[in-house]
């Protein structure tokens, strides 16, 4: 039967099929978290941040601290510059609404899922020699929905583990498609 379906059915259109439900289920699975409010270090990092609320502040984002905009004198080593330009992106598109905040964060957590499917797809390309869906689907779904993502998601400061695990999954995705011929790639 599943021959059957292999055979009826292209390979690039079932990745396609499930992509979309791979999709649809990590957005539905925080799609609750859009009504949340900002919360502890959210007031601070975002309604209290008077850097993110101008783009002359931009090297500061580079040259100091994540708190730097409190007391640039006092030490840290909380040091996000990325999460800050996206906080900068996000007030100038929400201001104080706390709704595109979250969602943008499902929307992040929506791409880790697929860059696990496609990574996933292609690793067992490579190890099996085998264009297999299943477990690649499998994985990206138990990723997808399991508990343990819920603060990264739900909490609109966990961006900084969403985006490190999006452009750390994306860098592993262009190497190991990567071949000599394509070097240019590790530009990227």
């Amino acid at each position: 039967m599943i021959k059957f379906f292999r055979q009826l059915i292209p390979f690039k259109l079932r990745c396609a099929f499930i992509l979309i439900f791979i999709i649809l289920i990590s957005i539905t699975v925080y799609v609750n978290t859009l009504e949340n409010d900002f919360i502890h270090d959210d007031k601070h990092e975002i309604l209290e941040n008077p850097w993110i609320k101008d783009t002359k502040f931009i090297p500061n984002f580079f040259l100091s601290h994540s708190w730097g905009f409190r007391d640039p004198t006092v030490a840290s080593n909380y040091y996000h510059p990325l999460r800050l330009i996206v906080y900068t992106i996000q007030y100038r598109l929400f201001g104080t609404q706390p709704f595109g905040y979250h969602l943008t964060n499902v929307i992040i957590h929506t791409m880790v899922t697929v860059m696990v499917f496609l990574i996933s797809i292609s690793l067992f390309k490579q190890i099996f020699n085998e264009r297999a869906i299943l477990f690649p689907a499998a994985a990206s779904l138990l990723f997808a929905v399991h508990p343990i993502h819920t603060e990264a998601v739900a909490w609109i400061s966990g961006i900084a583990e969403l985006l490190m695990s999006l452009f750390g999954l994306l860098s592993f995705f262009i190497y190991i498609n990567t071949t000599e011929q394509q070097y240019r790639r590790y530009i990227v």
